[in-house]
C-alpha cells in the first residue's frame, strides 16, 4: 500500500474526468475452500509483503491489472489459512512461480500474520466497477480469519453483502488511512467531498472489506 497515494492523485483525476485509464480491476488470488477453487477479493499475503519487502523477487513486468505486483494460491485445511504458491507475471501473459526462493523448502506456509475476512464471490456478477475489486456479485462467502485461523463463515446475499460493505467503509473513514486519503485526493484537484467519497468507497474496497473492526459484522 505503500504507493497508493500516489495512485490515489491519478486515480481522482481520472474518476473526475470520465475516463477509466487508471481505475483497472484487478486479477484476483485464487482459493481452495472444500474442494472448490474460488477467487477471492483479499490479498492476505500484502501484510507479510510490506513487513518482508526484500522477501518479492525483483520482476520488470508489470501489469496494470496487477497492482500489488503477484498472485498468490491459498487454500483452507481444518480451518487454518495456508499460502501454496506466489506467481510472477512474465512476458506473454504467463506466471512463474516464486515459491521456492521465497519460501525455501515449503510447499506451503501457514498464514499466521494475516487476520481479516476473505472475500469469495458467487454467482452472477450485479454490478461491474472498472476499479480494483469494487465489483458486486449475487451471493458471496465471507471467511473471518484470525492469525491464520477461520473462525467464522457466512454467506451473505448481494444486498446482505452491500449493507456489510458500506458498514465496513463507514468504520474505515474513522482510521487515519482513511482521512490521510481524504486529505490527499482533496489537495491534488478540485472534486467535491462526495465525489471524493465515491472514488474512496470503490477504489479501498478490496481493502477495507477485509479489515476486522470491532463493531461491524456482516448479516448472517
Amino acid at each position: 500500500m505503500r504507493n497508493r497515494p500516489i495512485r490515489l492523485t491519478l486515480l481522482v483525476v481520472a474518476t473526475t474526468f470520465g475516463t477509466s485509464l487508471f481505475g483497472t480491476s484487478q486479477v484476483p488470488d485464487v482459493l481452495v475452500l472444500s474442494g472448490e477453487v474460488h477467487a477471492i477479493y483479499t490479498n492476505p499475503l500484502e501484510g507479510w509483503l510490506q513487513s518482508n519487502p526484500e522477501r518479492l523477487p525483483k520482476n520488470r513486468v508489470r501489469l496494470t491489472t496487477l497492482w500489488r505486483g503477484c498472485l498468490a494460491s491459498w487454500e483452507v485445511a481444518g480451518h487454518r489459512l495456508f499460502l501454496t504458491d506466489v506467481e510472477l507475471p512474465t512476458m506473454g501473459s504467463q506466471y512463474d512461480s516464486a515459491m521456492k526462493e521465497m519460501f525455501p523448502g515449503q510447499d506451503r506456509v501457514f498464514a499466521d500474520w494475516f487476520s481479516g475476512h476473505i472475500i469469495i464471490s458467487r454467482g452472477k456478477l450485479v454490478d461491474y466497477v472498472h476499479m480494483g475489486y469494487a465489483s458486486t456479485y449475487k451471493k458471496y462467502i465471507i471467511l473471518q480469519v484470525e492469525q491464520g485461523v477461520v473462525s467464522r463463515k457466512r454467506r451473505p446475499k448481494h444486498a446482505e453483502y452491500k449493507r456489510f460493505q458500506r458498514r465496513q467503509f463507514e468504520a474505515f473513514k474513522h482510521t487515519d488511512e482513511c482521512r490521510a486519503a481524504f486529505a490527499e485526493s482533496k489537495a491534488s484537484s478540485d472534486p467535491t467531498d462526495a465525489e471524493i467519497e465515491t472514488f474512496l468507497f470503490e477504489y479501498y474496497s478490496g481493502h477495507y472489506t477485509s479489515m476486522l473492526f470491532d463493531t461491524v459484522v456482516a448479516d448472517e
